[in-house]
């Protein structure tokens, strides 16, 4: 507990939580004597926009920016056990010629740009090579292409780079996936965030100048009807009608 001396008032210093809010009053030129203007709705609406289109930026560029890092085979000997093909790893390697074996193809990419904000773990690429097995698979000889449901033997594969003893061989079993770095990415938006909202003052700007502009020509055009006693917003001639209390063309009040 803090005891003030008489007379005097402690200064405390504000918080980290404070300030912002002060900050942001100023920047919306917020007082208790000054409500909020067209400009104060101006600047919340572009943070909005800003924070939008920056957290959609990133999120393309760390869809389209992919560099692949890491590639490597994993092989397996596909063997009978009980009318059904199981796969035991028979090492790793960028090639295999054994007879009933299974390549899997695994590539690891960096995602984003200018900074990494996700690993993506990518479709594993399968190919095999199993000769007299005719009555279990439908192709004995298996092209590269990308592990889905839809291939033969994607269950065994799946198990086999499940129950992998490679840590880094496990996450494949899943097909493609993404492994946001949180905290890189949300420096990534923040910045992005930061730099579209400055760019978009000169914008903000520039309206509010036109809306001045097309305001003091509105007031000029309004003051020469006033003299020609015409009325301010539609221009219709009022002549002899002193005593009318809006115009009798567009209903406007006549003050």
């Amino acid at each position: 507990m803090v005891i003030e001396p008489p007379g005097q008032r402690v200064r405390r210093r504000a918080g980290p939580i404070r300030r912002i809010k002060r900050w942001y009053r100023r920047l919306n030129y917020e007082s208790a004597s000054r409500p909020r203007t067209p400009w104060t709705l101006r600047v919340d609406l572009s943070l909005v926009l800003t924070g939008v289109l920056a957290l959609i930026a990133i999120w393309i560029l760390q869809s389209a920016f992919q560099h692949v890092t890491d590639t490597k085979t994993v092989d397996y000997h596909a063997r009978m056990i009980n009318d059904s093909i199981v796969l035991s790893p028979v090492g790793s390697g960028t090639s295999g010629t054994g007879q009933n074996t299974v390549h899997v193809m695994l590539e690891t990419a960096r995602a984003g740009w200018p900074f990494r904000t996700a690993t993506v773990y990518r479709d594993p690429l399968v190919s095999w090579s199993l000769s007299g097995m005719e009555d279990v698979v439908t192709r004995t000889t298996q092209p590269r292409t990308p592990l889905t449901d839809h291939v033969e033997l994607a269950p065994q594969i799946r198990t086999a780079l499940e129950t992998s003893q490679d840590a880094g061989i496990r996450p494949f079993a899943n097909g493609h996936q993404v492994d946001v770095d949180l905290l890189v990415f949300i420096i990534v938006t923040g910045t992005t965030w930061m730099f579209l909202w400055f760019l978009s003052l000169p914008l903000l700007g520039l309206v509010g100048f036109s809306e001045g502009v097309a305001g003091h020509v509105g007031s000029v055009r309004r003051q020469a009807r006033r003299r020609q006693n015409r009325c301010e917003q539609c221009g219709y001639d009022l002549k002899g009608l002193d005593f009318t209390a809006a115009c009798p063309e567009c209903g406007a009040l006549l003050t």
